[in-house]
């Protein structure tokens, strides 16, 4: 099964599984002047990508809004993240994949070993997930271009837990690397 992950943002990272091949991740910035404009180059991104790679499974991290999370962010992300995954969910119906959203504590349960940042950690938690996701990459050997496309990586890392028996039985606490 062909997978998609995507870690949602201005700056969105993501990456791709393709039965028998490597992971493919990246990061691709939306920067276009206006909001519109951004969706509709994200929408164009997201479909060539659907396209190219037979894509039949898309995955998001679904979060909390920054209110919930008592958190600071960037407020022109935090605006267009959630419209970002509106377009998600629009491009895989389009094109026949599945959609699914991940809690951003469950993936990262799984392919950190902590869903929630140890209190002993003093600053943004935020950033320190982002820190313990490269250095999980680089011990997996899995490519990435910055933090961004590390969390998409473990967000496919999950993705592929759930929907492959095999990768499943080899991922996850027992196998930490």
């Amino acid at each position: 099964m062909n997978i998609m992950a995507l870690d949602l943002g201005v700056k969105a990272g993501w990456a791709v599984s393709i039965e028998g091949q490597p992971n493919i991740a990246h990061t691709h910035s939306f920067d276009s002047p206006n909001r519109g404009a951004r969706l509709s180059d994200f929408l164009d991104f997201l479909e060539r990508r659907i396209v190219t790679y037979e894509i039949e499974l898309v995955y998001v991290e679904d979060r909390l809004p920054v209110k919930a999370r008592g958190q600071q962010t960037n407020q022109k992300a935090e605006d267009f993240i959630p419209m970002m995954r509106g377009v998600v969910e629009l491009a895989a119906h389009r094109h026949g994949a599945d959609f699914e959203k991940v809690a951003a504590r469950t993936w990262r349960k799984h392919f950190l070993g902590v869903g929630v940042a140890p209190r002993s950690v003093t600053g943004s938690g935020r950033a320190w997930f982002k820190q313990q996701a490269i250095a999980r990459c680089k011990r997996l050997g899995l490519k990435f271009d910055d933090d961004n496309s590390a969390e998409a990586q473990g967000i496919l890392d999950y993705a592929k837990s759930r929907n492959s028996k095999a990768f499943g039985a080899l991922s996850g606490d027992l196998f930490r690397a």
